[in-house]
């Protein structure tokens, strides 16, 4: 078969070739081995406490005879990471090759990329998708391959909508771009592109078309089919993304939400879309774990453009989500408009994280049924080498900003990208022993203990 043949038909063979194969046969784990990148105490040299990073944490809205089905083996994730590489919607062998390099190197979890509750609800054609029975059993194939590469790891999904970022070109689109966005003719959709109100991300991008209160009701129900599709794939937790400019970000901003019905307004009606979908799902999924990504500010409220998303107003949201037994805020920023001012820098989204977590703490008296707060952003550090120089201080940020209450985890991106075997030298470098390992990689653990 021919490369373009393969791909081609990758809707099927991602499902079928794994069923075919009996995925079983391939499990590599080991009877009696730790869980790759878990810390027992056993192997924890005399007199060194456990670090923050390699402690179990465990979904906090969990029933209790699911609480070791949500219990995570240490607090690193992977954070979702558009990779614009799907067919159609559908994973590819090569969310495959991606993503299980990660697993097989000791992440507490990893996070599908943003997958669309619709097709018109993709940023580009490559987007990933979890909008029908097809495409459930593809995702199912992924997570079922994922998770025999290395025992412990959870797994879960973000779903998405791009709104007015809709039918956007990918970042290494090469041909020739008739429009800054992609045109039906080039297999977009610019005339479906949907926000709360018509108003451009920029003057040259699309306007999208203001939804009807039913037309967002009807969208409502699409991240609710679409949850049922992820959990029946066997996901772990799903993710609403309400951050960079999306569709639910939309809604919470007061620059691009103008809206003058339920949905729009106030601090609580811009907020309802989101809340809506996280209530609906916890209601029907009381077991499985519920996510929610925010952007803490549009770094926007010096540009004298009107109001825009503050800490504030997230800490507000946060308390809601909270209410709405929502596991884990994921805690990033930006991404709503192009005159948005950002200061970058190793852990420079903290401060949203810690302004939730300890307006959280504060006002929940059961520390075990508070939702937890992740930390995004360089939070793998600016000193971490991935070229074999200094790794003494690899994890130092991430460690200090958990033990400190900063944050409950933390997601790495790009950084795990450039350097798959962070969590083995962070453990290294705050331990004095490395973290349990694949044992199929035994003779790398031995050589580098």
């Amino acid at each position: 078969m021919d490369a373009s043949n393969f791909v081609s038909g990758l809707t099927a063979p991602l499902t079928n070739s794994i069923d075919a194969l009996k995925i079983s046969n391939f499990v590599p784990t080991r009877s009696g081995h730790p869980p790759p990148g878990s810390m027992p105490d056993s192997i924890l040299p005399e007199g060194v406490a456990k670090p923050a990073l390699f402690q179990t944490m465990t979904m906090p809205f969990a029933e209790p005879e699911q609480a070791a089905k949500m219990t995570f083996k240490n607090r690193v994730i992977v954070s979702p990471m558009c990779q614009y590489s799907a067919n159609d919607g559908f994973p590819t062998p090569y969310h495959i090759a991606h993503l299980g390099s990660f697993a097989l190197h000791g992440v507490g979890s990893i996070m599908v990329e943003a997958s669309s509750v619709e097709p018109e609800g993709r940023i580009t054609p490559q987007d990933l998708g979890i909008w029908s029975e097809q495409h459930r059993d593809a995702h199912k194939a992924l997570v079922s391959v994922l998770k025999s590469f290395t025992d412990g790891l959870a797994v879960g999904v973000q779903l998405a909508h791009a709104g007015r970022k809709a039918s956007d070109h990918s970042p290494f689109y090469r041909g020739e771009k008739k429009k800054k966005y992609v045109t039906r003719e080039d297999g977009g959709w610019p005339e479906d592109v949907v926000a709360p109100s018509a108003i451009a991300y920029s003057d040259d991008s699309i306007t999208p078309r203001a939804l009807t209160t039913e037309q967002v009701k009807k969208l409502e129900d699409k991240f609710l089919q679409s949850a049922r599709w992820a959990f029946e794939a066997g996901y772990d937790f799903v993710e609403l993304h309400g951050a960079h400019g999306y569709l639910m970000h939309n809604f919470l901003s007061p620059l691009s939400n103008h809206r003058t019905d339920e949905y729009g307004g106030s601090l609580e009606n811009r907020s309802r879309f989101m809340l809506n979908v996280a209530r609906r799902i916890r209601q029907e999924f009381p077991n499985k774990g519920l996510w929610v990504r925010v952007s803490s500010t549009d770094w926007a409220d010096k540009a004298g453009k009107g109001d825009s998303w503050t800490v504030d107003q997230t800490v507000q949201l946060a308390k809601w989500l909270h209410e709405a037994k929502v596991d884990l805020i994921d805690v990033s920023s930006g991404g709503l408009v192009p005159f948005q001012q950002i200061t970058v820098g190793a852990g420079y989204q903290l401060f949203g994280a810690k302004a939730v977590r300890d307006a959280l703490v504060e006002s929940e008296a059961d520390e075990t049924k508070r939702m937890l707060v992740g930390a995004v952003g360089m939070m793998e550090g600016s000193n971490d080498s991935p070229s074999g120089g200094d790794r003494s201080e690899v994890g130092k940020l991430a460690e200090q900003s958990i033990k400190s209450g900063e944050c409950d985890a933390v997601l790495l991106a790009r950084g795990l990208m450039s350097y798959p075997n962070w969590v083995e030298d962070a453990s290294v470098a705050l331990a004095g022993t490395r973290a349990a390992g694949n044992p199929q990689y035994h003779r790398v653990h031995a050589a580098k203990k």
